[in-house]
């Protein structure tokens, strides 16, 4: 394979990560997305609630925020930025099924807004929605068919699941090359929940040619270089992305020291990133820290 994990060129891929999705540049905004009608910029209060909105979300303070956008969205259901804005307040404050209802409904104004599908992706897989998640993928990976979204077309994978587990803030991408030549099926990057430095690298990749004790055709879960690192767990052909995400949670909690005070894998996953305006369009850059967001603006 002539893929190497860690390398400057692949760190400087990740530093471009938006909505979930990487490519060369991606930016974090859903294209499609347009301002919200003039009576609704002009209603002081409604404005009053979206700057409240993004207030608590830039402070943390995920359940409030939500309050206040879904209070704009009572007035007009339609405003794409306040939908992407509810997702993500719920997503951070642990309801995903209601950050995966804002996700569809502004899906469903907007079919080809690719960013808000990888988001509707995390949000099934963290509510444990796994045929949900696997159904959302297939359309992402259609969606990789239109002719416009080029940013798309060119993006080398998507972030398909975040959790924390034993201390650890963790990714999984998943890669649109299926066929694991250049790259492997999914690479987990597990952070330090405090300084978010990457502490570990796991891969589930496939084995182009039998060596030793590995078969060709055998998909394996290892740490490091395939062949001096760590192997986990194997397979015969190609696993679904379910059960190779349990023997992941397994080999992270089983080799990672519990930190005192940590729970267990079905922790609430970890995101950070930037706010949005009203017309969905993102008020900072996105590094590597996820494509949620973390604060808001007007």
């Amino acid at each position: 394979m002539r893929y190497v994990s860690g390398t400057a060129e692949m760190r400087s891929a990740l530093s471009a990560l938006a909505a979930g999705l990487c490519a060369a540049a991606i930016s974090l905004a859903p294209a499609g997305c347009g301002r919200p009608r003039k009576s609704t910029l002009d209603d002081p209060h409604l404005q009053s609630l979206f700057s409240q909105g993004c207030y608590y979300l830039r402070h943390g303070k995920y359940e409030a925020a939500r309050k206040k956008f879904e209070e704009v969205l009572v007035s007009d259901p339609e405003l794409t930025g306040v939908l992407l804005n509810a997702g993500d307040a719920c997503y951070l404050s642990g309801d995903y099924d209601a950050a995966a209802g804002h996700y569809k409904a502004l899906l469903k104004l907007r079919p080809d807004e690719w960013p808000v599908m990888a988001r509707l992706i995390q949000a099934y897989e963290a509510a444990g929605k796994r045929e949900e998640a696997d159904r959302a993928v297939a359309e992402l990976y259609a969606m990789r068919g239109i002719e416009r979204n080029r940013k798309l077309r060119s993006a080398v994978y998507f972030v398909r699941d975040r959790m924390k587990i034993a201390g650890l803030s963790v990714e999984v991408m998943e890669f649109f090359d299926r066929k694991g030549r250049e790259f492997p099926l999914w690479e987990i990057h597990c952070r330090d929940g405090k300084s978010g430095r990457i502490e570990r690298i796991l891969h589930v990749d496939r084995v182009a040619g039998g060596k030793g004790e590995r078969a060709a055709g055998e998909t394996l879960l290892y740490e490091g270089v395939l062949g001096k690192g760590s192997t986990y767990s194997k397979w015969e052909g190609i696993p679904t992305y379910p059960e190779a995400k349990e023997r992941i949670v397994a080999a992270i909690r089983e080799h990672q020291p519990q930190e005192a005070g940590e729970g267990s894998a079905g922790e609430r996953p970890l995101l950070q990133g930037a706010g949005h305006d009203q017309s969905g369009s993102s008020t900072g850059g996105i590094g590597l820290e996820g494509p949620l967001s973390g604060r808001g603006q007007k």
